[in-house]
């Protein structure tokens, strides 16, 4: 017998063998974070892009998605230059991610990620910016991040 779960499963890959394109549009984020750093959540509306066929019924959403990862750029996101981490370091149940960052004309930018999502909401950094740090729980799945800060030094 198919359950619910088992038939959202087949019906999500059947749309994604078919090539369904789905658009996602930030429409508005709430509350920002107790840090202040990144919105709590994102309000996403998607709306299919195209028809998948003459028997199949599509649904659009409009649902929040909670903040769960930070992402450092070089230049804005939309150029596609996402930074790794330079390094890593577990303590316990925390990793620890560091950033630095290499003078450069262009600005970095934190964009921030959220769950079950491709919308972000992305900021440049302050020019005099050298790195930044995330501090992510590994005890929830995917990992979330607990706290993120950035580094500023007056450059020569």
């Amino acid at each position: 017998m198919m359950t619910y779960k088992k038939i959202f499963a087949i019906t999500f890959l059947v749309w994604g063998g078919l090539g369904c394109v789905w658009a996602q549009t930030p429409v508005a984020s709430a509350t920002s974070s107790a840090a202040g750093q990144c919105p709590e959540s994102l309000q996403v509306q998607q709306t299919p892009a195209d028809k998948v066929g003459p028997d199949w019924q599509v649904r659009a959403s409009n649902e929040s998605h909670p903040h769960f990862n930070v992402s450092f750029f070089s230049g804005p996101p939309e150029k596609l230059e996402k930074l790794a981490p330079d390094s890593q370091q577990r303590k316990g149940k925390t990793l620890i991610s560091q950033w630095n960052f290499a003078e450069s004309p262009q600005a970095y930018w934190v964009a921030c990620e959220y769950f079950r999502t491709s919308a972000i909401a992305a900021r440049p950094l302050d020019k005099d910016t050298t790195g930044c740090t995330a501090e992510h729980n590994l005890n929830t799945s995917p990992p979330t991040v607990k706290r993120w800060t950035c580094q500023r030094t007056a450059r020569r």
